[in-house]
């Protein structure tokens, strides 16, 4: 019995060959794999390089930033640098004040553990920093003044304030205290402390194909 079922097996395998049933269609053809391009765009006015970026190129579908990418300001200094993985950030991302001073890191690529995000005044002093996950805050963020003493402290919930923020006075002496719900202010310590201090400054320009830069918190948002 089981070597009549090895011979049937041997003759249907046989006949499948014999009449191209194991062929692919006479028209089908494998797609050839990307090719990695550079691309590179240049300043109108001056004719500097403005930024320059590598892609994977297909034949079926549109292409997919692959590699390093950066942007410059007109005076030459990088406005923003970092990678791409088959059409996502990863690793590494930092924006930069035309001056070359850093502006802020954030980290990409790692959707389950928390990295630190980063953000600088232009005189090198940290204005902002906590935990974010593949771009977005969570967990207990410190923002600072420009004389490095601390502003504020409170959690964001998916980049949005949530809960209790703690606020320090200019000369940071005295502490008071806002909660949030949903990035809206339900409640205040008596004296109610000055407007919190959101010192990220304004984003620098670009172009629709640059990559976008990690914004600072939204401000808070008054009851009606």
């Amino acid at each position: 019995m089981v070597r009549a079922l090895a011979l049937l097996v041997l003759l249907l395998a046989a006949c499948r060959v014999e009449h191209g049933l194991d062929r692919p269609p006479a028209d089908f053809r494998e797609a050839p794999p990307p090719k990695l391009q550079v691309k590179q765009s240049f300043d109108p006015d001056t004719g500097k390089l403005a930024h320059e970026w590598t892609q994977l190129v297909f034949v079926d579908r549109r292409p997919l930033k692959d590699g390093r990418e950066v942007k410059y300001f007109a005076n030459g200094e990088k406005l923003c640098e970092g990678e791409w993985k088959h059409g996502e950030k990863h690793g590494a991302w930092r924006f930069y004040y035309e001056s070359g001073a850093i502006k802020s890191e954030t980290f990409y690529g790692d959707r389950r553990t928390p990295t630190t995000m980063t953000f600088w005044h232009p005189n090198g002093q940290i204005s902002l920093q906590g935990p974010a996950i593949n771009g977005s805050r969570q967990g207990t963020w410190r923002l600072w003044r420009k004389n490095g003493l601390l502003a504020e402290e409170g959690p964001f919930v998916g980049s949005v304030r949530e809960g209790a923020w703690r606020v320090w006075s200019e000369d940071g002496q005295s502490v008071s205290e806002i909660v949030y719900s949903k990035n809206v202010r339900v409640s205040a310590s008596s004296p109610t402390p000055s407007e919190p201090v959101w010192a990220e400054p304004a984003s620098a320009p670009r172009t629709e194909d640059a990559p976008p830069e990690p914004s600072s918190p939204p401000a808070p948002v008054e009851p009606k």
